[in-house]
């Protein structure tokens, strides 16, 4: 192993990197991106990193749209799902082409190259500048099917005066393998709009696929829109026929399951599903809500057991993707409402200028709903808390959380925090605050677990635009269960590519093997180019190894890496040095 100091004049460590977004091999893997290692780290870097983006998306017109949603980790790959912008993708009625996005889904094998590319294309008329998007994605128990939930655009409908977009919840069955479409199912609500799903998941037995979303609810007797609700669609596993519909509007609400909040799991013949309601009478709010469904697959229904909705006075709003059911309970986290304020002496960027707001995690008994217990956790001064992920050990004993909370005067700078609760009582176990680099506000977006419980996983985002001369790297934490740091590692995805030198790397979805030996991280990669303006959106995923080994573990070259002269400035000559192995 060989280390490589940051000296007093800029230095670029150069490297042969692939075709952005042409597969890669094992002959020729390497890192897209650039592993940053702090003197503060424990860490290390990715196995390997991989860019992917649309090739019709990197232009003037579609400089803005390829964007990741969602990914699931296999025994033998690890997938990912979102949409991508293609230039030439519908004709205007004069001729010539206006951008739209795509849905797409991208296979990697275990060595960090492409297995297949997916691309969905819907049949939405000209005006179909939304596009088609994937969001949900989950694999069959077997491995041998990859479910893919999301929208398809159909162009534009309503009235001259309630003018909508139109568009159908959409699910797709690839082999595994091959990535070829097994089947394709849609579904539209009973009214004009846009319905899109958020997530997908399969039950135990692989016959069932199961997907939630928000759907445009049936208009009022005036003709106006009556809002949306939150809908359940089950498609058998092998066909894609639809078996069941559930949809559900809560009382007085004129929005259900709005988009970016929904998380749907399954547990023998229940489906629990979660999502917001927007209240549309005096007095505004809303909150979050609960479903357990029951697959009643004899009688080709599902039938609702129960409901679960928070006081809209808490203002509490689940994260997308942080529910978790056991057999002792139905466990839910978001962002709600605090009376916890920052002290005077707390900078005012500490809050950005946001009203107050704490976690809040929530425990509703499986049989009935009824909220068992609910805690909260505001930082260490108050203040912009949020948190936007959970999970549990395999039993519920143990609950995790994480996200973005304050700590200690005087500074009191967000940063990210994970807390654990007993799942039992709710009471807190133990909680750790990441003290951040000067200069940035990092955030946990995304947390995962090993399968035996034993081990958690936080990634976030780091902005470290004082100190490293990036706009952001991704920020990745492996803690046992009683929270203790194992390793730690920085990491950006983007590509140092031409003059494109502002780089972020947003770590929003984290997944570990069924094995537990890899961990699998996607960003939304921003690369701001400064001789071409604007903004271009990446896929990045980027794969470690999750075990525990004496020393720092970090990959081998070749790979690109921009060190500036303000890096050595800042950091107050502290060492900054990046680290690398000879070979795979």
């Amino acid at each position: 192993m060989r280390v490589v100091p940051v000296l007093l004049l800029p230095v670029l460590v150069a490297a042969s990197l692939g075709v952005l977004g042409a597969p890669a091999s094992a002959a020729t893997a390497g890192i897209d991106g650039q592993c940053v290692q702090l003197s503060t780290d424990e860490g290390r870097c990715p196995v390997w990193g991989h860019n992917w983006m649309h090739p019709g998306g990197d232009n003037d017109a579609c400089a803005n749209n390829n964007v990741p949603q969602n990914q699931v980790a296999g025994r033998d790959a690890v997938y990912v799902t979102g949409w991508a912008c293609d230039s030439e993708d519908k004709p205007k009625p004069g001729g010539g082409w206006i951008p739209g996005s795509d849905m797409f889904t991208v296979a990697y094998n275990l060595d960090g190259s492409t297995r297949w590319v997916a691309r969905l294309n819907g049949p939405g008329a000209a005006q179909d500048a939304i596009g088609d998007e994937g969001r949900g994605i989950a694999l069959s128990p077997a491995g041998d099917r990859l479910y893919v939930t999301g929208g398809q655009n159909q162009g534009l409908g309503g009235t001259a005066t309630d003018f909508r977009f139109v568009g159908d919840i959409v699910t797709v069955a690839y082999d595994t393998q091959s990535g070829a479409e097994v089947w394709r199912a849609s579904y539209h609500g009973p009214a004009v709009g846009m319905d899109l799903a958020e997530q997908v998941a399969v039950s135990d037995d692989g016959e069932r696929v199961y997907v939630v979303g928000e759907s445009q609810a049936a208009d009022e007797p005036d003709g106006s829109s009556g809002g949306s609700d939150a809908v359940t669609i089950s498609y058998v596993a092998a066909s894609g026929e639809r078996d069941w519909v559930s949809r559900y509007h809560a009382p007085d609400s004129n929005r259900n399951n709005a988009v970016g909040t929904s998380s749907v799991v399954v547990r023998g013949s229940q489906v629990y599903t979660s999502g917001t309601y927007g209240l549309g009478v005096a007095p505004f709010g809303g909150g979050y809500e609960v479903l357990a469904i029951e697959d009643d697959r004899a009688a080709h229904r599902g039938i609702r057991r129960w409901a679960t909705l928070s006081d809209p006075a808490l203002n509490f709003h689940p994260a997308r993707g942080s529910l978790a059911a056991t057999a002792e309970g139905v466990f839910l986290t978001g962002t709600k409402a605090s009376s916890v304020s920052p002290p005077d002496t707390c900078p005012p960027q500490q809050t950005s200028q946001a009203a107050d707001a704490e976690y809040g995690t929530v425990k509703l008994a499986p049989t009935d709903g009824a909220v068992l217990w609910t805690s909260s956790y505001a930082g260490q001064t108050g203040g912009n808390n949020g948190a936007f992920g959970l999970v549990t050990d395999p039993t519920g004993s143990r609950v995790f959380v994480t996200g973005q909370a304050s700590g200690p005067e005087p500074s009191c700078t967000v940063s990210i925090t994970t807390v654990a609760y007993d799942g039992a009582s709710g009471q807190e176990i133990w909680s750790d605050y990441q003290p951040p680099q000067p200069g940035t506000a990092p955030q946990g977006f995304a947390i995962a677990a090993a399968p035996e419980g034993d081990r958690v996983y936080v990634a976030g985002l780091e902005y470290h635009l004082d100190t490293l001369g990036y706009r952001g790297d991704s920020r990745v934490l492996a803690y046992d269960a009683g929270g203790g740091l194992l390793w730690s590692g920085r990491y950006n995805t983007a590509p140092l590519v031409g003059t494109a030198l502002d780089l972020d790397s947003f770590a929003y979805f984290l997944d570990v093997s069924p094995d537990g030996a890899r961990l699998y991280l996607t960003d939304q990669v921003n690369r701001h180019d400064q001789a071409d303006p604007g903004t271009h959106q990446l896929f990045g995923t980027v794969s470690y190894d999750t075990a525990v080994l004496p020393g720092t573990e970090v990959p081998e070259g070749p790979y690109a890496v921009l060190l500036p002269l303000v890096a050595l400035t800042l950091l107050g000559g502290g060492v900054l040095a990046v680290r690398r192995k000879e070979r795979w």
